[in-house]
């Protein structure tokens, strides 16, 4: 099956097939015994990125895979900020499902929305950046072999038909059986059919209603009355599994769940955890794969003639918790004063016991294997796998992510934004420099810090023009007299008015009370967010950019 693809991009081979329309019964395969929980035999790693490689590998015996993601926002490659972050990359996404469909016994690609966009609405200096970068994102969605997504909110950022149109030229069906055209034409199939080796699953595609009300061109209808009716179509068909793909938070999902418990699994599109647990409502289960391109959720389906159960023990959120207890107990004995007599008292005695007991647990976790229900019992194990740095990559997507860096100054010159006029009466941008003049101690400081050179960190990986980034990296960015992509206006690198507001009222007068002279967690929150920033801690942070004469 050939396809185009938008903009005249190269098409690529699909991982996802539909289901001849002639009904027929999935060959069962038999659920293993409760001692094979060996993994596979890894995948070779071909092409990756320079460091240490990682290999590719199962868990538990081959079976029908199906991978899952969700939001993954138009984000080509992470953001870089953090380590914490440095997750993702759609030619690493792409790599890794490429080397772990050659571990299944037949693969498939859902995809459960705001796939193109990370807001629902675009503000038209960022219009032309976010076209091209679609670009990419669907030659990703294709080299992945997505056939079907369910859209979010998001998608419909540029409107309706843009995002209809793209899909459509990228032969990537909208599956979406509760969101249609105003007027009532479908967007697409409400249900489809995936072919996984041997294994047919049906798939409804659903949204959660609230999130699309009031979006132009569109209109919703009740979510469950919508699963109702797309299951007897689904269920004639006698699939070895039901998938659920919906654009929903968890409390949706799982509403869901109850209200039609004929769905197996229900993938979590809107808001997923950054979590690999299922949580089980009646006999059915929940996915979740977190956003952003970080993870790819891993399903394997071991099918029988019954409703599926969980053969995997643990989860991350089960060594989540442990740590958490080791942490607790650590800070506990951390804040006991030393005895003077040199004998540790009973109750600190009692607390280094409880922290070994922790760990004992946390390793037991760990190495917790699989656990599969006897013979004819359906079963099924589910990984949200993060997408770290070493997986290996697509050659042709990493060649297209960063020609699409290299061409993001050639798009703000094309149409070069002005830096907003400082109105009468309010105050302006200074620079450093003149910051320098009156404060040299602090301004020495401030350079031994990161934030002094934060405008190197996108330079070096080739963002210094890309305007998802370069907000949290340069000083009073698109604010009256501040800076702009493509002219910074002296103002690179988070400088002190950043933290302390513009400066010129405070120059002009020397008055201290021109500036504000501390700085709330609000504005640090403004990038130090848990998209860019998960581990913020305001307080460690604020003392880690004080110096001398500094914040007193």
């Amino acid at each position: 099956m050939k396809r185009k693809i938008l903009f005249g991009i190269a098409t690529a081979g699909l991982l996802l097939t539909a289901c001849p329309s002639k009904p027929s019964v999935p060959t069962p395969i038999p659920a293993p015994q409760a001692d094979a929980t060996q993994p596979a035999e890894p995948a070779p790693a071909a092409t990756s990125e320079p460091g240490e490689k990682k290999a590719v590998a199962d868990v538990g015996p081959p079976a029908p895979t199906l991978f899952v993601l969700s939001g993954l926002k138009g984000y080509t490659e992470p953001c870089g900020c953090t380590l914490d972050i440095l997750l993702g990359g759609i030619d690493r996404i792409a790599g890794y499902v490429e080397a772990h469909k050659k571990l299944a016994r037949g693969s498939a690609v859902v995809d459960a929305g705001n796939t193109l966009f990370d807001t629902a609405q675009l503000e038209a200096y960022r219009v032309p950046q976010e076209k091209a970068k679609v670009e990419v994102i669907v030659q990703g969605m294709s080299a992945l072999g997505v056939q079907y997504t369910t859209p979010g909110p998001n998608d419909f950022a540029l409107g309706r038909d843009f995002y209809t149109d793209t899909m459509g030229t990228a032969g990537i069906e909208i599956l979406a059986s509760n969101l249609v055209a105003t007027g009532g034409e479908p967007l697409g199939p409400g249900h489809a059919f995936l072919t996984l080796g041997d294994t047919k699953v049906g798939v409804i595609g659903l949204v959660q209603e609230d999130l699309f009300v009031g979006l132009e061109g569109l209109e919703v209808t009740k979510l469950v009355d919508a699963a109702r009716k797309e299951l007897v179509a689904v269920k004639a068909a006698k699939p070895a599994a039901v998938v659920a793909v919906v654009h929903g938070d968890l409390k949706t999902v799982k509403a869901l769940l109850a209200e039609v418990p004929e769905i197996d699994f229900a993938v979590v599109g809107h808001n997923p955890r950054m979590t690999d647990q299922v949580d089980p409502v009646g006999d059915s289960w929940t996915l979740e794969a977190y956003d952003q391109g970080r993870y790819v959720g891993v399903l394997k389906l071991y099918p029988a003639a019954t409703r599926y159960q969980n053969a995997r023990k643990v989860s991350l959120a089960d060594v989540e918790r442990v740590d958490r207890r080791i942490e607790q107990i650590e800070g506990q004995i951390e804040r006991v004063p030393p005895a003077k007599s040199g004998e540790e008292p009973a109750f600190l005695l009692r607390l280094r016991g409880q922290l070994a007991e922790a760990r004992a647990e946390k390793e037991r976790v760990k190495n917790a294997g699989l656990s599969f229900p006897p013979k004819g019992t359906s079963a099924f194990v589910y990984r949200s796998v993060a997408m770290e740095p070493g997986y290996p990559q697509d050659a042709a997507l990493t060649s297209a992510k960063d020609a699409f860096n290299a061409e993001l100054e050639k798009l703000v010159s094309a149409s070069p934004e002005p830096i907003p006029e400082v109105p009468e009466g309010e105050r302006g941008y200074v620079g450093n420099a003149r910051c320098a003049t009156c404060h040299p101690t602090q301004m020495e400081f401030w350079k031994t810090t990161n934030h002094s050179r934060a405008i190197n960190t996108l330079v070096k990986r080739n963002k210094s023009f890309d305007n998802n980034c370069v907000k949290c990296h340069v000083t009073g960015y698109r604010k009256p007299g501040g800076s702009v992509l493509g002219n910074f206006n002296n103002l690179e690198n988070v400088g002190c008015e950043q933290c302390h507001g513009p400066g010129s009222d405070h120059v002009m007068a020397g008055d201290k009370t021109k500036i504000a002279r501390d700085t709330p967690a609000t504005v640090c929150g403004e990038c130090h967010n848990d998209e860019h920033s998960p581990r913020f801690n305001y307080d460690v942070y604020r003392k880690s950019i004080l110096g001398e004469g500094h914040g007193g």
